[in-house]
C-alpha cells in the first residue's frame, strides 16, 4: 500500500512500488524476465472522494 499527497501521487507511487517488486524478483530469480509484461487500471470506485 502506497499513499500521496495528491490522487495522482498516490497512483504514481503505487506503480513505482509495483515495478520495483517485479525488478527485485527477477534479479533473485524468483520470476522469469517475460514477467515483464505490467499494466496498471485504477477504477474510478477505489478513488477516495470520487
Amino acid at each position: 500500500m502506497t499513499y500521496g499527497s495528491t490522487c495522482e501521487e498516490a497512483i504514481g507511487n503505487t506503480e513505482k512500488l509495483a515495478i520495483e517488486v517485479i525488478a527485485d524478483r527477477i534479479a533473485h530469480g524468483e520470476l522469469p524476465r517475460s514477467a515483464l509484461s505490467v499494466s496498471f487500471r485504477v477504477l474510478s470506485e477505489q478513488l477516495v472522494g470520487d
